[in-house]
């Protein structure tokens, strides 16, 4: 990938496709101390209609969801919010958390988002390289997740089992 320019979902599945694959490790330059491990996620996209009103919706939502200690925002695409419980430290009662944090988000916005949550496998650690690194996740099955996000209504709240 050195020398590469690559779109940010591009990105995505050239690692996810390396991980499934088995072609990281440990001791690889390019992931360091990756563990695969399962962790509750809430999966949000904001209802933009209005391109004017899209960022403070989605400014809303981002702050709504830092008030919640245990969740870990891993990704931010467009109109689009990855976040996790049970990183980078372990949570009791995951699921129960998640399931909250949905209900809650719904109360909160209503028609404003659509929601998928559930617990994936992800890869958990630090990614990068030489430049630097960041700690994040990346769930295995995003696009099975995405998916089932795209075909709720907005306004609609799904648990992936």
């Amino acid at each position: 990938m050195k020398g590469m320019t690559m779109k940010a979902s591009e990105v995505g599945k050239y690692i996810g496709g390396l991980l499934r694959e088995g072609k990281y490790t440990q001791e690889s330059d390019s992931v360091r101390r990756l563990a695969t491990m399962p962790v509750d996620f809430v999966f949000v996209e904001v209802n933009c209609p209005d391109l004017a009103t899209a960022p403070q919706l989605l400014e809303r939502v981002i702050d709504f969801l830092k008030t919640d200690k245990d969740l870990f925002i891993g990704e931010l695409l467009s109109t689009f919010v990855l976040a996790y419980f049970g990183m980078p430290r372990p949570v009791q009662d995951g699921p129960e958390k998640r399931k909250r944090c949905a209900e809650r988000l719904m109360q909160e916005f209503g028609k404003g988002v659509r929601i998928v949550h559930g617990t994936t496998n992800a890869a958990v650690g630090n990614f990068g390289g030489s430049i630097g690194l960041h700690y994040g996740a990346l769930s295995l099955q995003t696009a099975d997740q995405l998916k089932a996000l795209i075909s709720c209504e907005y306004g609609q709240v799904r648990e992936l089992i």
